[in-house]
């Protein structure tokens, strides 16, 4: 990080990681194991080694890290222990919301995603069967319904209403998925219950 606020002195600090975090209801960046370089006009540069160094960030230009962290910014803990005291966070409630659980939806697409590609891939083929229909279908889906799931994650910042809809259509896409994945192996079943007699059941 190059620090020239003093056209007299230019200080340069390099660490090998950092973390930005709040001490006293300050905001610092905390930097290990590094080494600060000072340079002065007319004068040799001094360096100084550290192990721990902290860095108090309202003194670097304008405030942009006094503000209020946005619902993308926080820990999930805090989407979890949000404090409706806070003017911010009441009038940011759906973006909150729609944020938190858009974090433990997401890996559910994950897994849809990759049922949907199962499904596409793993029916059996001869070599002269061609996978660009499968393909196709599959990528078709799949954009089908991520597309679905940001309109669901829209309805989040809006109302609680769509809670159930956001895991439930990764869901359907899952089962939907495995359905056509072993439809072979469950077709017999559905057709062995239509060749029962009605007297045998």
């Amino acid at each position: 990080m190059l620090d020239h606020r003093d056209p007299k002195e230019a200080s340069v600090y390099l660490a090998e990681n950092g973390i930005v975090t709040k001490i006293g209801g300050q905001s610092y960046i905390v930097l290990k194991i590094g080494t600060i370089s000072k340079q002065q006009q007319d004068a040799v540069p001094a360096m100084v080694t550290f192990d721990s160094y902290a860095l108090d960030l309202s003194n670097f230009g304008p405030k942009l890290f006094d503000g209020p962290l946005k619902p993308r910014e926080r820990a999930t803990w805090d989407l979890l222990n949000y404090d409706v005291s806070d003017p911010y966070t009441r009038e940011n409630l759906g973006h909150f919301r729609a944020d938190l659980h858009d974090r433990f939806v997401s890996p559910l697409y994950a897994l849809a995603m990759g049922m949907i590609a199962f499904a596409a891939m793993g029916t059996p083929r001869t070599t002269r069967q061609n996978r660009g229909m499968a393909l196709a279908g599959a990528t078709l889906a799949a954009l089908l319904l991520r597309i679905a799931g940001f309109g669901v994650a829209a309805a989040l910042a809006r109302g609680p209403e769509a809670v159930p809809v956001a895991y439930a259509l990764p869901l359907l896409g899952m089962l939907g998925a495995a359905a056509y994945a072993f439809r072979y192996a469950l077709a017999p079943l559905f057709q062995s219950r239509r060749l029962v007699p009605a007297e045998a059941r």
